[in-house]
């Protein structure tokens, strides 16, 4: 296994994760062993947006990729929260590919209160809910985003949300050894904010919460989704499955495992743990072929924990599979204390799930 350091920040402030690359295990269906590339998720040239690339200074640490977050035409300090005249002010992404090994490409979706919004990037004119961008080796590229008109200043926060999701063209089960990383697992990254137009409202979820979770023995992860169905009595999660086949419009009934205990854990000057606050409820988004989908009929799943977080929690949900036969990537992220105000010491990446593939057959 090779390890991994992936940089993420927003504005100056940097978090360290490690990570590995695992080999994929493949089907052994040769039918399916040269499947095309996705190509409604292909890269369109920065240039067309009028984006430009910097390159990396060549004495810069090689890690894998980064990307932050800030509001204004300048760079700065990070800001919780960001405080903002209008949802249509200028946003920006800081995207770099710092690696030597290759492009990276990435898929851009913006999350406004927890529903996946339309925006446009750079000089585009065009509202969209997903960018598709190629990033050279060893360059970093800025990119300005702008939320559509349908948003309005609110009189309680908002959140945002913002993922940069790899190889969006590639499927999660193939083979990828011409890349440097494994789609299934090395997924990408999503960053969350709160937006506040100078009120004190509290975000409010206009959605019930789920209370029908099992409490499960405490995990080592944070956060899978599979079809294991049976609650977990030895901290053991298996895997997603790579391919899942189904049948165009089908209910397909998944699963999630989640542990958030710790983590808010921050660290004083000494390096000694300190408790952050606790995790009392969580919120998932699923996206299908890289656009949001309903979860049990809900445009998400908002779950309570309940009051004791040291251990992780099962629950189930439903997705309808598109009427299209073809092939769609799964992917899920997890958001913790969706509703509550945000703070430097609870900012840190979301856990997001393994990929893996649905296809549709008739």
């Amino acid at each position: 296994m090779k390890k991994r350091i992936v940089l993420v920040g927003s504005g100056m402030t940097l978090i360290i994760l490690a990570g590995y690359l695992l080999s994929i295990f493949l089907t052994s269906n040769d039918d399916l062993a040269d499947i095309n590339i996705n190509v409604k998720h292909l890269p369109v040239e920065a240039q067309a947006y009028g984006l430009v690339f910097t390159p990396v200074p060549g004495d810069a640490f090689d890690v894998f990729a980064s990307f932050g977050v800030w509001f204004g035409e300048e760079r700065g300090e990070p800001v919780h929260p960001f405080l903002l005249e209008t949802p249509q002010d200028r946003l920006n992404v800081n995207l770099a590919n710092e690696t030597f090994s290759g492009d990276l490409v990435f898929l851009m979706k913006v999350f406004y209160n927890y529903e996946a919004a339309y925006f446009r990037v750079g000089t585009s004119t065009e509202y969209r809910k997903t960018f598709v961008l190629t990033v050279p080796s060893r360059s970093y590229l800025d990119i300005p985003f702008y939320l559509d008109s349908s948003f309005e200043v609110s009189d309680t926060a908002s959140h945002l949300t913002v993922g940069l999701f790899l190889a969006p063209e590639r499927h999660a089960f193939q083979d990828h050894g011409d890349l440097f990383f494994t789609p299934r697992w090395d997924v990408g990254q999503v960053l969350h904010f709160e937006i506040n137009y100078g009120n004190e409202g509290r975000f409010v979820l206009p959605i019930p919460k789920n209370e029908t979770v099992d409490h499960v023995y405490r995990l080592f992860g944070p956060f899978f989704v599979n079809q294991d169905f049976e609650p977990l009595t030895d901290g053991v999660v298996l895997n997603a499955p790579e391919l899942l086949q189904v049948s165009p419009n089908e209910q397909i009934e998944l699963a999630f495992v989640s542990n958030m205990h710790g983590a808010f854990t921050t660290f004083d000057e000494a390096g000694n743990p300190l408790d952050g606050p606790d995790v009392e409820e969580i919120l998932i988004i699923s996206m299908l072929d890289w656009q949001q989908i309903p979860m049990s009929g809900e445009p998400y799943m908002w779950v309570n924990i309940g009051e004791d977080s040291l251990y992780g929690q099962h629950g189930r949900f439903f997705i309808e599979a598109p009427s299209e036969p073809g092939f769609y990537e799964f992917v899920a992220f997890l958001v913790p204390n969706p509703t509550a105000p945000f703070s430097q010491e609870t900012y840190f990446p979301l856990e997001t799930s393994d990929r893996f593939t649905i296809q549709v057959i008739e």
